[in-house]
């Protein structure tokens, strides 16, 4: 929420994600000073594939009155020849407002 500008704050390889069902937790406190984290597991497994955590982080402009989360596949057209058909199924969905 800084800039304008697109920042890559962590990655990792997709191949485990591939054709396998997650649990992803994603906690966010929205502010100026506000703080992030995720975790994906694997349901088969309970393997951590992917953690990332912030807890200093601007995430909210000042003037904003809403917020609008975005979860799916997320793609360059920079690299069109790369782009593939690709399907995300969503079970036991749930968001959390805590205070």
């Amino acid at each position: 929420a800084e800039t304008d500008d697109q920042n890559t704050v962590a990655q990792t390889d997709l191949g485990p994600f591939i054709n396998t069902w997650l649990e992803v937790t994603e906690i966010i406190k929205y502010g100026t000073e506000g703080t992030y984290q995720i975790e994906i597991k694997q349901v088969s497994n309970n393997e951590i594939l992917f953690q990332y955590s912030n807890q200093s982080i601007i995430n909210w402009r000042p003037e904003a009155e809403y917020v609008r989360p975005k979860w799916g596949i997320y793609r360059s057209l920079n690299n069109a020849q790369d782009l593939r058909d690709e399907e995300v199924l969503f079970a036991d969905f749930s968001i959390t407002e805590i205070d």
